[in-house]
């Protein structure tokens, strides 16, 4: 590509850039999360350049351009990147469109087809209803944690403020986890690459201000969770893993991971569901208060 528009890899080098961009235009996908996009670039080679004053990532893997990041843009804007794309040989496609996007865009069908993503959709709960599990909806939640509490009344809460962000307290998370995708009956690809990650997430702990929530009983580890700041307003969680063998520890490691949140950020986002049902079923069962929908543009 010319100069002005030379593809890099993304690295934790490039954290800066990134965090400029989202301070000023404060994007609520996970997959924008530099944190994810460090985490996943061994898997998707994403690249990124500066256009217009306009920040582009792309995933090479799956040949996908992200929307932009920077002040507001209309369909030609994106008709440009996307010829730079194309000139290349790669298809010109962009991920994550918003609804709103597509709405105030009347023109983009000249140029695109649109194509909902229900996949990519992210799970946002406010902070405080993931804290409290208030109401009758969430009142099967309450319960599987009070069975919690009863069977396990010695259990230990470690979070960020009191647990040393090294190495070992990782790897103890890491053993959970190959124990947690040992249990599981419908192992894909995306949990093994999930398990890699964790597996090299030590070299991240200092540059990504990661979060750790960690929930032990009689000293052993059975639950974790990972997050970072997503926005000013949001925080993103990007690994919850937890002992099957302990009723009600899934519920009890995402109420304990919110009330460390609540006073600190208004949402949580959950992440994407991988398409998968029983990952779907579980995060609708906590009732999500937005349903954030993306779309693809394929490029006409």
């Amino acid at each position: 590509m010319e100069r002005k528009t030379e593809l890099k890899e993304v690295s934790i080098a490039d954290k800066d850039t990134f965090y400029k961009y989202y301070k000023t235009y404060p994007v609520n996908h996970c997959d924008y999360n530099f944190s994810n996009l460090v985490f996943y670039e061994d898997i998707y080679r994403y690249q990124w350049f500066i256009f217009e004053d306009h920040l582009v990532i792309y995933n090479s893997v799956k040949d996908l351009i992200f929307m932009p990041v920077g002040e507001p843009y209309n369909v030609d804007f994106l008709k440009r990147i996307s010829d730079i794309f194309k000139s290349y040989g790669k298809s010109g496609n962009f991920c994550f469109c918003l609804n709103e996007f597509i709405a105030a865009n009347s023109d983009l069908s000249f140029y695109f087809d649109v194509i909902e993503d229900r996949n990519c959709a992210n799970y946002i709960y406010k902070t405080d209803k993931l804290a409290n599990l208030a109401g009758r909806d969430l009142h099967g939640k309450r319960n599987l944690i009070s069975q919690f509490i009863k069977n396990y009344p010695e259990y230990e809460t470690f979070e960020t403020e009191k647990i040393k962000m090294d190495c070992e307290n990782f790897r103890s998370c890491v053993e959970l986890a190959k124990r947690w995708l040992n249990n599981k009956e419908d192992v894909d690809a995306t949990m093994q690459i999930e398990l890699q990650i964790l597996e090299k997430i030590c070299k991240y702990v200092k540059d990504l201000d990661l979060g750790l929530v960690v929930l032990k009983v009689k000293a052993q580890i059975v639950a974790f969770s990972i997050f970072s700041r997503q926005t000013e307003e949001m925080a993103t969680v990007h690994f919850e893993k937890f002992d099957t063998d302990y009723i009600g520890v899934a519920q009890m490691i995402n109420k304990k991971t919110a009330q460390f949140l609540l006073n600190k950020y208004k949402y949580i986002n959950r992440e994407d569901d991988l398409g998968l049902e029983s990952l779907r079923r579980s995060k609708l069962s906590y009732k999500p208060d937005i349903l954030l929908a993306v779309n693809l543009l394929k490029r006409k």
